[in-house]
């Protein structure tokens, strides 16, 4: 069996309203997951409609070590 590993490239920030949802793409890949959250927070605090989810999308590139 090979080792893989995870390589991050890509995060993103989508928060998800009733009517639909807003995705932040180009997010710092080392935030942490509090301060991506209060992100969200903050631009949900802008908005008429209160969010229903906040999700951190991540994308990663696998490989064989």
């Amino acid at each position: 069996m090979m080792a893989v590993t995870a390589n991050l490239l890509k995060t993103k920030l989508k928060i998800q309203y009733e009517e639909g949802s807003k995705t932040f793409s180009n997010c710092r890949e080392d935030v942490e997951d509090q301060n991506i959250y209060q992100a969200a927070a903050l631009i949900s605090s802008l908005q008429s409609t209160p969010a229903e989810k906040i999700i951190k999308i991540t994308e990663s590139e696998l490989a064989d070590i």
